[in-house]
């Protein structure tokens, strides 16, 4: 189990994390750290000074997910969200209620114009993105949820579909 706070730092997400305490964690992050998002690992989240937090994540056992979520879905100004993977973890998301992947596609699709705006999503957290983009598109083990939304159904994320889509529609 474990928690993440995610913020802005110089144009790029750092993620803080406490040590982990376990396998599946790990992966979580290796997964997930790349050129663009940082994990930092400190002594303790408690206490720490962060500006610019942007995103907040539990990772635990899924017996667990939602008793913690009960804890904070009713926190003011907040949207927060929920699931159960198969692997016998879950996931707790929290960020603020105008922070949405949906108003962020809405945002960049204003800015540059576009006529047309890919996004990639698995999990419940991704449907209202998935609802806004002219192009949803979701790896074959998404949630049932997202792939009612999906116009492009694609293999399983750890196959590198995602990437193979992106190089021959050449977004």
């Amino acid at each position: 189990a474990g928690a993440i706070i995610y913020t802005l730092e110089e144009n790029k997400l750092v993620a803080y994390y406490e040590s982990s305490s376990g396998d599946y964690f790990d992966e979580f992050i290796a997964e997930r750290e790349n050129e663009y998002k940082t994990f930092k690992k400190v002594d303790s989240l408690f206490g720490l000074k962060l500006e610019n937090v942007v995103h907040f994540s539990v990772i635990c056992r899924s017996k667990r997910v939602k008793r913690e979520y009960d804890l904070i879905k009713n926190i003011c100004g907040i949207n927060s969200f929920y699931s159960i993977g198969t692997n016998g973890y879950g996931l707790i998301e929290a960020n603020e209620l105008e922070a949405t992947k949906s108003a962020a596609l809405e945002y960049i699709e204003k800015k540059y114009g576009f006529d047309t705006v890919v996004a990639f999503g698995n999990d419940g957290n991704d449907v209202s993105m998935m609802k806004t983009a002219s192009l949803p598109v979701c790896p074959s083990n998404s949630t049932d949820e997202v792939k009612k939304f999906a116009s492009v159904i694609l293999k399983e994320n750890k196959t590198g579909s995602v990437a193979e889509f992106i190089k021959e529609y050449r977004f």
